[in-house]
């Protein structure tokens, strides 16, 4: 069964190291996400998915912690999952894109608290794309980088698309940990963790 919640969390991961994989699908299943797309970025490690194997881990990890619906597990190309958030450069209404960034200068939080209801077009990059009325938040795509981060290149390409890039604080967190962490920041700001 596939996810259907009102309020849905996707993670774009650029593609750890193969033990790191299952760890991720892993924890990211028992904390509710929707969708989990594997992209490359250019300092991913460059390893196969094996998809039907992440789908038995899902299953497993759904089932222990009484989720009712599977995420979706895909690769895709790194290009393809920023328009996932824009159309041709215009930021799609509904969907609030957020890259974990060390170099942001906003806090994860900060961007996501008026998402709770409502957030207005002002608290957007390229807002002058986006109509200046209010809008409700049905989905979050949040991208998490390799060890290393998103190149600047990356993340400036992510900014064009309309991806707010947020900080997880001081601290530099490994791949799988910053994605957890940013996982569990949205989805209890989203009232999807009681």
């Amino acid at each position: 069964v596939y996810p259907s919640p009102t309020l849905q969390i996707t993670i774009v991961q650029s593609i750890p190291k193969l033990d790191k994989v299952n760890l991720i699908v892993e924890k990211c299943t028992e904390l509710g996400v929707s969708r989990i797309i594997f992209v490359e970025t250019s300092r991913s490690v460059k390893k196969q998915i094996n998809l039907s194997r992440l789908e038995r881990i899902a299953v497993s990890a759904s089932s222990q912690s009484g989720r009712i619906f599977l995420p979706m597990i895909e690769e895709a190309r790194f290009c393809d999952a920023l328009d996932m958030v824009s159309q041709e450069g215009s930021p799609l209404i509904n969907v609030l894109g957020l890259m974990l960034w060390e170099n942001a200068k906003k806090g994860i939080g900060e961007v996501l608290r008026p998402a709770i209801g409502t957030i207005t077009s002002d608290d957007r990059i390229a807002s002058s794309r986006i109509p200046h009325s209010a809008f409700r938040i049905s989905e979050i795509v949040l991208f998490v980088g390799p060890e290393g981060g998103f190149s600047q290149e990356e993340a400036d390409e992510a900014v064009r698309k309309g991806i707010i890039p947020v900080s997880l604080g001081n601290q530099i967190l490994r791949t799988e940990t910053a994605g957890l962490v940013g996982l569990t920041i949205a989805a209890y700001e989203m009232g999807l963790l009681q």
